[in-house]
């Protein structure tokens, strides 16, 4: 957002043109460049609204000459000791009461009148007077106040005013006042780390928090005592056993899936299921071959690796026949046996069903 006085100053009026809609605010906006406003042709918003509102509230628009504010949606006003009040149902506080003197003219309309205390609006920026002279105070041997004077682009620019004459070392307070103010930033920036720490951890807490469940929804046993980086591990170490149990079984898959495409298309009749190839190595290290409707506990032919352990074996079990379910074990390297072991077995279970079928 802009405060409308640095809009102007040294920028293009084209330039500021080229731009379709433009929300400025951070201070009131001088007559003067009300006036220039009215010539453009584009749309330009002063908007009103305080930290404690967390964003705009009330919108006015200067492009149409427009002289008070109207509320946004959701928002109503009201008037308490000359100052306005802000309705504001959708924040935790309900209700926010400003030190801006308004002529409420509806429950959705004012105008704007001025602070009701010495605060100055300097570019944008809320300064207490107050406060300065205080830490001004020791600076100087003669009274002193802190006030403002107009300011083409400030709006209002900061001044000293002394009760004699201006001291030789004025300066040095102003630069004492500068330290301060160093200070102090660095003090509220080491309140500010803190909370994104603090927001860090609790942020840190989560995220652990589902690495340990995505962790255990695979089925990994894990400790309370586990941090990130050994629930990270125990994934890894998971995964790798998955890929090495998928990569054993890959020849194994390959010909089943082949298999079931081949019978599908040569063999199976329009009035028999056709067969799946289910593979879920993987998730559970297993591939299996299924009648189509059937579920996947009612398989026909399952292979897995022999006690999760690619160096033991590959075991298939048949229940083509449903007169004697048989487990066969091959190694590794014995795909082509184990094909030729695949074939007969569903080949014989499509004859039985087409002689029934007869």
């Amino acid at each position: 957002m802009l405060t409308i006085n640095n809009l102007f100053i040294g920028t293009d009026i084209v330039e500021i043109e080229r731009i379709k809609n433009v929300i400025v605010g951070g201070g009131p906006v001088q007559n003067d460049l009300k006036r220039k406003i009215l010539s453009l042709k584009n749309r330009i918003f002063e908007t009103y609204g305080m930290t404690e509102s967390l964003t705009h509230v009330a919108i006015k628009n200067l492009t149409n000459n427009e002289k008070n504010f109207h509320a946004l949606e959701g928002i109503t006003f009201a008037k308490k000791s000359g100052c306005l009040l802000v309705n504001t149902p959708h924040l935790s506080i309900k209700k926010i009461q400003t030190n801006d003197e308004i002529n409420l003219l509806s429950k959705t309309e004012f105008s704007w009148l001025g602070r009701k205390d010495f605060i100055i609006n300097s570019g944008g920026v809320k300064i207490n007077p107050e406060e300065l002279e205080k830490k001004l105070n020791e600076s100087y041997d003669q009274n002193f106040v802190i006030s403002s004077i107009a300011d083409e682009k400030l709006g209002q620019k900061l001044v000293i005013v002394f009760e004699k004459k201006i001291p030789e070392n004025w300066i040095k307070g102003v630069e004492k006042l500068e330290k301060i103010s160093l200070r102090e930033k660095r003090e509220d920036y080491g309140e500010l780390q803190q909370r994104l720490e603090n927001l860090k951890n609790k942020y840190r807490l989560i995220r652990d928090q589902k690495i340990r469940e995505r962790v255990e929804a695979l089925g990994v046993k894990t400790d309370e005592a586990d941090d990130r980086s050994a629930l990270l591990q125990k994934e890894k170490e998971y995964n790798l056993a998955r890929q090495k149990i998928e990569f054993a079984l890959e020849s194994f898959y390959r010909s089943a899936n082949s298999l079931v495409f081949q019978l599908n298309k040569r063999y199976i009749t329009r009035h028999m299921s056709i067969f799946r190839c289910i593979d879920k190595r993987f998730e559970t290290g297993e591939i299996f071959i299924k009648w189509d409707e059937s579920s996947d506990d009612e398989w026909l032919i399952l292979i897995y690796i022999k006690d999760n352990s690619p160096d033991k074996g590959i075991i298939i079990e048949d229940k083509t026949n449903e007169e004697k379910n048989m487990s066969h074990e091959f190694k590794a390297n014995e795909i082509f046996k184990a094909s030729d072991l695949m074939v007969d077995s569903l080949t014989q279970l499509i004859s039985k069903k087409r002689q029934k079928q007869k």
